[in-house]
């Protein structure tokens, strides 16, 4: 058995009039007609015109924050590329110089790892490293040779 409609006459009366119900009622409560035709252009305005715009503007936002992240993801996918396209270069660099790509890689990974324990970039410790190869013929260009020099370096 279903209970008593909780709908007030009021409510009923709202839902039947459909649009018209907010300005027939400001009319009823004020006897103006100009305020009865404001407050159903208002109702009209905020109902039909506002309400899907505050839709669009809320999708607008959420597109736009979803775009942010993607083209930061973007920007960090092409740090990496770039970054890894600048330890091919210095392999590459190496190769001629040391007689081959699998000692060029070992010697990239020992100055991977001298890097992390000092305050340079990779770029630099290998340019100076390159420099040290040619210009020792490989005496000073170890792990060893390099701190001696950054030592040397330091001193003066």
């Amino acid at each position: 058995m279903a209970g008593p409609d909780p709908q007030t006459g009021l409510d009923k009366l709202k839902g039947s009039l459909g649009a018209l119900a907010e300005p027939a009622l400001i009319f009823a409560a004020t006897g103006s007609k100009a305020a009865a035709i404001w407050g159903g252009l208002k109702a009209v305005i905020i109902g039909n015109v506002l309400g899907p715009l505050s839709l669009v503007t809320g999708a607008l936002i959420g597109i736009t924050g979803a775009m942010k992240l993607f083209l930061g993801r973007i920007e960090l996918v092409g740090k990496g590329i770039d970054k890894l396209r600048s330890l091919e270069q210095i392999k590459t660099q190496f190769d001629p110089l040391l007689g081959g790509a699998a000692l060029a890689q070992k010697r990239l990974e020992e100055l991977y790892s001298f890097a992390s324990s000092t305050p340079f970039q990779l770029e630099g410790i290998a340019e100076a490293n390159r420099v040290l190869q040619v210009l020792t013929k490989g005496a000073l260009a170890t792990v060893e040779g390099m701190k001696l020099v950054g030592d040397a370096a330091a001193v003066t």
